[in-house]
């Protein structure tokens, strides 16, 4: 459970915290009091007033030791100078393998604007990776830093969002992996405080959960707190929750690609043993029709046509016109006629459960 404290503490533990510290950075260069794109070597100047951006980043240090203000002391000078040992400031700048490209992205943001980042474990165990563990480290790194970089502290942007997806990760973890994973925990945990937002595991097999409780134990139990573990079947259901459809990969259901603000997007409850039709977005011969859509949980048959005087004219049969059944899905087709867009959505088959579609229809 997190430390509550008062204003008048918090403001008081700042105050100790810039006099305790003082002494400990006079021996590090000022470059290396640079943490975060936040200069903070006028924390340390006498009557010097504090940004915003400095004053989080104490009071991450703070909240991530209770507010005992010497621990979280020397949790700030060892920061400094592991990021100093590490090399930080280069790390940047480094570039690796197209192989490291899926292990991991930076990409969309979730519902409160926080950055996200993709971890994919069932692509850890080749080769190249497995046998250079150290690169595989600061890789992992890199990819927390750039994800830091979006942050923005003095306007309270001040954490990201995980998600980490085990889809196709073996049962037995490989032990170089698996140390270089404690590893990296280790560091989070020590040099990284007050930074996570929520962290997803999706794609957990139900035999790989005992993991959980040796990976999990290294973390305090406030890390802890914000892990979400969920299971396939209701992986897109949660990350929907949490994650707007516009920022969210399309492997997970989401609806890639910048489009205008207008196009709203429409939700869509089908009953069991049930078919809906939607008359939507008038069209005029020769225009772009574009849809998308997704099925929070399970699946739905899907056709996508033109309507006119009550008769459907154009029926498209790209993507589930065949009555295929989908867990979501995009097409486009070119109007041939003056009309309405026809959404058929059929559930017929579905004897218990019902289907939540969000859906929207473009037209260029």
């Amino acid at each position: 459970m997190a430390t509550t404290v008062s204003p008048e503490q918090q403001e008081n533990a700042i105050k100790d915290f810039r006099k305790k510290a003082k002494d400990a950075v006079a021996g590090l260069a000022q470059d290396d009091l640079i943490l975060w794109n936040v200069d903070m070597y006028s924390v340390f100047v006498d009557d010097a007033t504090l940004s915003k951006s400095q004053t989080v980043i104490i009071l991450k240090f703070l909240r991530a030791r209770e507010f005992k203000v010497d621990d979280a002391v020397e949790m700030f000078i060892s920061t400094l100078k592991w990021r100093a040992e590490f090399g930080t400031k280069k790390l940047m700048d480094e570039k690796f393998g197209d192989i490291y490209n899926e292990l991991g992205i930076i990409y969309g943001n979730d519902k409160n604007g926080k950055p996200v980042t993709y971890n994919f474990y069932g692509s850890i165990a080749q080769d190249e990776i497995l046998s250079d563990t150290a690169t595989f480290l600061r890789w992992r790194i890199q990819l927390m830093e750039k994800a830091i970089a979006l942050l923005d502290f003095e306007n309270g942007l001040e954490t990201i969002t995980q998600v980490h997806d085990y889809t196709g990760a073996s049962l037995f973890m490989d032990k170089r992996i698996k140390a270089t994973s404690k590893e990296i925990i280790k560091i989070f945990q020590d040099h990284y405080p007050e930074l996570l937002e929520r962290k997803f595991f999706i794609g957990v097999p139900t035999l790989m959960e005992y993991l959980f409780s040796i990976f999990t134990a290294l973390v305090s139990p406030a890390t802890r707190a914000k892990f979400i573990v969920v299971s396939k079947s209701s992986q897109k259901a949660a990350l929907i929750d949490h994650i707007p459809l516009t920022q969210l990969p399309k492997k997970y259901g989401g609806f890639e690609g910048s489009v205008a603000v207008e196009h709203e997007i429409k939700k869509e409850v089908v009953p069991a043993r049930s078919s809906q039709i939607l008359l939507d977005a008038v069209v005029k011969k020769g225009d772009k029709v574009k849809w998308q859509f997704s099925v929070v949980f399970g699946d739905i048959a899907l056709t996508v046509g033109l309507e006119k005087d009550g008769k459907n004219v154009d029926v498209d049969a790209k993507v589930g016109g065949n009555g295929d059944r989908l867990e979501g899905g995009e097409g486009e087709y070119t109007a041939t006629g003056d009309g309405q867009v026809s959404i058929k959505f059929d559930n017929s088959y579905s004897i218990i459960n019902e289907k939540t579609v969000l859906y929207r229809i473009i037209v260029n």
